[in-house]
């Protein structure tokens, strides 16, 4: 299970890229408002899947649709990512994302929905389904997506210096959208 945890937490996903995008445009220290709304939708989103998966598998159908509509999603981000015009410095506020941009953005990843049916479908059961099994298991595993996204902003950071003329901004965006849309595209398959 927690290799399992790791290994999903820290691959490329919608939240990864949009944390390493963010921290690339505005630093690292304007992405932890982002960062915490990530990590908070992520955890709410957790303990409804793990407290509705007996619903959920009865219903195949609930999960096929919400896959089609945070795939949508995820290529609706990677258009705006892709196309975005590097970010000047007076710009900087005006299109910075915040907590609420995350939490949102965070209950419809398609990634964290096959992420979250996958733990409480499978692995909840040796943890415990009680409330307190569900909620420490929701908090443990939090714990290492926060130090996932922190990471990829962090790494963002660095690709910023690496790309800092406008031409190799424009890549970068490009680049970030490219691979949402790979994202999306495995969510869509898996």
């Amino acid at each position: 299970m927690v290799w399992f945890i790791i290994s999903v937490s820290f691959t490329p996903g919608p939240g990864n890229i949009l944390s390493s995008a963010h921290g690339a445009q505005h630093g690292f220290k304007k992405t932890i408002n982002l960062l915490f709304g990530l990590i908070s939708g992520w955890a709410l989103l957790g303990l409804f899947v793990g407290f509705s998966i007996s619903y959920i598998q009865q219903y195949p159908i609930i999960l096929e649709t919400l896959t089609w509509i945070c795939a949508g999603l995820i290529i609706r981000l990677a258009w705006i990512l892709g196309t975005a015009k590097p970010i000047k410095s007076e710009d900087e506020e005006t299109n910075n994302l915040g907590f609420v941009t995350g939490f949102f953005f965070s209950l419809v990843n398609g990634k964290a929905w096959v992420f979250h049916l996958t733990i409480m479908g499978g692995f909840a059961q040796e943890w415990g389904t009680s409330f307190f099994g569900i909620t420490s298991l929701v908090g443990f595993y939090s714990i290492f997506g926060l130090a996932a996204i922190s990471s990829w902003a962090y790494a963002g950071t660095l690709l910023k210096e690496i790309f800092n003329s406008e031409k190799n901004a424009k890549i970068l965006n490009i680049l970030f959208g490219i691979s949402l849309v790979l994202v999306a595209a495995e969510i869509i398959i898996s």
